[in-house]
């Protein structure tokens, strides 16, 4: 029974030291030794979620994507079908070669979204280059939680 308590103690541990970047997920997920940069690739779909901060998620040859991450990440998602995903702030999100791009991020953030047929982009404040799309949405998140069409400043860029 000592054995037992010991052994989930130590699992435990383990999982609170590798869990900055797999903490929940589905699908087939793969991470280096460091725990901070994870792959998902080539399943019908994934959902990834990484709360901690740094994390560097790429999710590829897939169905369906739905990545999450905390403060200061690197998101990408391409050649999917449907890649929908999150970041906290300072993080840097690229979608392209899907049909759908959907995504939201917090303050800071730099979104490239490319050769998708709709990319929709929701953010507290950062840039978008939006380009070679069917169509563009670009919202800012406006602090009573509403919404507003982003500034498109120039040509395929977008800010709030």
């Amino acid at each position: 029974m000592r054995l037992a308590y010991l052994f989930g103690a130590v699992l435990f541990a383990g999982s609170v030291w590798l869990g900055a970047c797999a903490p929940n997920y589905v699908g087939n997920i793969h991470c280096d030794g460091s725990g901070r940069h994870c792959t998902c690739d080539n399943v019908p779909s994934c959902v990834y979620d990484c709360a901690g901060g740094g994390c560097d998620v790429d999710c590829h040859n897939i169905d369906t994507c739905d990545l999450g991450c905390g403060d200061g990440c690197a998101w990408q998602c391409h050649d999917a079908d449907v890649c929908a995903g999150s970041c906290g702030a300072g993080c840097s999100m690229d979608c392209h070669n899907t049909d759908t791009c959907d995504l939201e991020c917090g303050t800071g953030c730099n979104v490239d979204c490319h050769d998708a047929a709709s990319c929709s982009v929701r953010m507290i404040s950062g840039d978008v280059h939006c380009h070679n799309n069917s169509s563009c949405d670009i919202q800012c998140i406006l602090p009573n939680g509403g919404t507003a069409p982003a500034d498109n400043y120039k040509k395929d860029r977008w800010r709030c």
